[in-house]
């Protein structure tokens, strides 16, 4: 080789190389070392076919954003808190999907979270995952989330949620007003004020909800008293230490999944939480088949043929409308 194709070459090699390095700094080929590790952990089998679907719901988030999403690794540990490995260990955010109250998973592992929070780690709880026992569980979750499910003060109720403002903020990039039908908790107990919290998706529950017998998980004095009030039923935190938090009270139904605003909201704040630049439309995946919403069930399927056509008919309607 002579010495002006020698040089020719260098030229063309280091050229290419700095086109490799402008790529890699805009996401794409990032190494997995660069990426945001995000931790799922999906409770065992719960509420039955279709509701609380812990495994199925954590596998599907996991496969749109390690698919969609350049900067992040998702990680994905099912039938509760994993053995033999430690789940918080270099994770950037942690997602839990599970029952709630004295059993929830995260209870005995309390004083690892508490290191992983004070540490900046940057948590989610997503439907039942939010209620624990007041005491050391909900002080924490208080800390670290802003808020929790209260028995005998927060409400369990399905009903249609009508989000008609959509505040300005990263994990609502690309939502606009809309309504879904799901089982929400209202009456959260937050920190005082709201202290550090910034609500994302409130809803005024139907005023006949409030009226119900007072019991663990219906009515109490307070609620009866505040008809007609608008609740938060999503919110996100930033914590002083740099962590940050998000909350989702609704994820009763499985076949939510289908309505596009409703998961756009769920992938934006998984990305947001864990760190990530949310785009400015928001995180688009395409709409999951109803093949793809029947993966990894727990439990044996139990619809109609009635019910089956009636949530096509639905996810259709959710489709054409959010394109």
């Amino acid at each position: 080789m002579d010495r002006f194709t020698s040089r020719i070459l260098g030229a063309l090699l280091c050229l290419c190389s700095c086109f490799t390095a402008d790529v890699c700094a805009q996401g794409n080929n990032i190494p997995a070392k660069d990426k945001k590790k995000i931790v799922f952990i999906g409770g065992p089998k719960s509420h039955g076919y279709g509701m609380h679907t812990h495994t199925a719901s954590s596998k599907l988030l996991a496969k749109w954003l390690n698919e969609y999403v350049n900067d992040v690794q998702c990680v994905v540990y099912t039938d509760g808190w994993p053995e033999n490995v430690d789940p918080l260990k270099d994770t950037d955010c942690l997602f839990i999907y599970c029952d709630g109250g004295g059993a929830h998973i995260a209870i005995p592992h309390l004083a690892s979270l508490k290191k992983y929070v004070e540490r900046g780690g940057n948590l989610i709880m997503f439907h039942y995952a939010i209620e624990v026992p007041v005491g050391e569980p909900g002080d924490f979750f208080l800390d670290a989330l802003g808020g929790y499910y209260e028995t005998f003060f927060t409400v369990t109720k399905g009903f249609v949620g009508e989000f008609k403002t959509i505040p300005v903020h990263p994990i609502t990039r690309g939502i606009v007003p809309f309504s879904l039908p799901d089982e929400m908790y209202f009456n959260i107990r937050f920190r005082p004020e709201l202290k550090g919290v910034t609500p994302l998706m409130s809803c005024v529950p139907p005023d006949y909800l409030r009226e119900e017998e007072h019991g663990p998980i219906s009515g109490n004095p307070t609620v009866s008293r505040e008809k007609g009030k608008l609740e938060h039923i999503a919110w996100c935190v930033e914590r002083p230490d740099g962590g940050r938090g998000f909350v989702y009270t609704g994820g009763h139904i499985h076949w939510n999944w289908a309505h596009p605003l409703f998961r756009k909201l769920i992938l934006n704040a998984v990305a947001w939480t864990a760190g990530c630049e949310v785009p400015k439309n928001g995180i688009v995946v395409p709409n999951p088949t109803w093949e793809e919403l029947l993966q990894n069930q727990v439990y044996e399927p139990n619809l109609s043929d009635d019910e089956i056509r009636e949530w096509q008919k639905k996810i259709k309607a959710w489709s054409d409308e959010y394109k």
